[in-house]
């Protein structure tokens, strides 16, 4: 068996001749796959690397996403959430020459967003409900 890994600027070329058969593939450098080091199993590339990737960005920025709905200037933050979003997965990338987030990547941040946004709305109203004279114990209505 041989085996022979190369890189090629922002790519990994890997190789294996056994048995007389040969087989490579080349995998570009991704943000995605610096997220499997966090993993406690090993994932390779594809479907399974990408679909956890993006669980695990849109689980970063679910509690930016709750506190930013809970804010004062709630608009206003969802707008800064935006920017971090497209300066970390789009300008941060393209600046140290990686090849393009994956749009799973972008799929599970702004669902990350989208599920902390929803539940800081909802925690507002139960507070606002929770909150009322009208549903206390001691209420004569």
């Amino acid at each position: 068996m041989q085996l022979d890994a190369r890189t090629d600027g922002r790519r990994l070329r890997l190789s294996v001749v056994h048995d007389g058969g040969h087989r490579q593939v080349e995998l570009p450098l991704s943000p995605s796959y610096g997220w499997t080091l966090l993993f406690p199993i090993p994932i390779g590339p594809g479907a399974g690397l990408r679909i956890m990737a993006a669980l695990w960005l849109g689980g970063l920025i679910v509690p930016a996403a709750y506190w930013a709905g809970r804010g004062a200037r709630p608009g206003a933050m969802l707008g800064v959430l935006g920017g971090v979003a497209i300066a970390g997965l789009g300008l941060v990338p393209a600046l140290a020459g990686f090849d393009r987030v994956y749009w799973s990547d972008w799929l599970g941040t702004g669902g990350g967003v989208a599920a902390g946004w929803a539940l800081s709305q909802i925690a507002t109203y139960l507070q606002s409900r929770c909150g009322s004279p009208s549903t206390s114990a001691y209420s004569s209505s």
